[in-house]
Order: structure tokens, then C-alpha cells, then sequence
């Protein structure tokens, strides 16, 4: 951070700027998009009380072992409410999480659902 802004400790931090950046379509990408909504679905939309790197854990591990298939998510989302750099100006930062999850779930909603229901069985 830069001298004179806020340091940002929410522990869905990582999801929501991982999700939001999510790189060109390949393999690590495919997996780092789902194990990132996944996890910012389990703690924000089903109240999970696991901790977000064990969840992110739990989903690699399905994801290794066959139980769930992540794929590809097209389209991606077209705008953001907010970034990272409205949140070191002062945006709310669980505004932030929220709307990237959002946005995803707008034409992504079945796909994340079916991910987290297997992630948190």
C-alpha cells in the first residue's frame, strides 16, 4: 500500500481481486476463477463459518479428485461496481466483494451454485 492508505484485511480480499482479474482461458485460470467465487459464495450468500483458505483448500482438493468440473465462465462480466482502487479510496471494501460475486452471478448463477453445493457437502 501506498503511504497514507488503508491497508485491506477482509479475508475475501484475495477472492474478489482474483475473480475480477481472471486472466485468459486455460486450466489455471479455470481453477483459479471457480475456487475464488466459490469461496466468496460460500462466506457471503450460504453464511459458511470455514475459514476462506480452507474452503479454497476444499476446492482444490474436489477439483483434483475428479468430484467437481470447473470450466470455462463465458461471458465474462462486462463492468465492475467497484475495484480494488475504489477501496483504497475509501469504498467500502465488502461492497466491493459483493458486486464481484454479483456481477459473475449474472449470467453465471447455476454454475457457481452446483460448485459450492459440492464444495460444502
Amino acid at each position: 500500500m501506498l503511504a497514507g492508505q488503508p491497508a485491506v484485511t477482509h479475508p475475501l480480499v484475495v477472492d474478489a481481486y482474483a475473480a475480477q482479474h481472471p486472466g485468459v482461458e486455460g486450466p489455471q485460470s479455470i481453477q483459479s476463477v471457480a475456487i475464488h467465487l466459490m469461496t466468496m459464495e460460500a462466506v457471503l450468500r450460504r453464511g459458511s463459518s470455514l475459514n476462506p483458505v480452507a474452503l479454497r483448500t476444499r476446492a482444490v482438493e474436489i477439483g483434483r479428485a475428479g468430484l467437481v468440473r470447473y470450466r470455462w465462465l463465458d461471458p465474462r462480466p462486462a463492468s465492475w461496481p467497484l475495484t480494488l482502487a475504489d477501496v483504497i479510496a475509501g469504498a467500502d471494501a465488502q461492497t466491493w466483494i459483493e458486486g464481484v460475486l454479483g456481477a459473475w452471478r449474472e449470467n453465471h448463477e447455476a454454475t457457481i451454485d452446483e460448485w459450492t453445493d459440492r464444495l460444502l457437502r
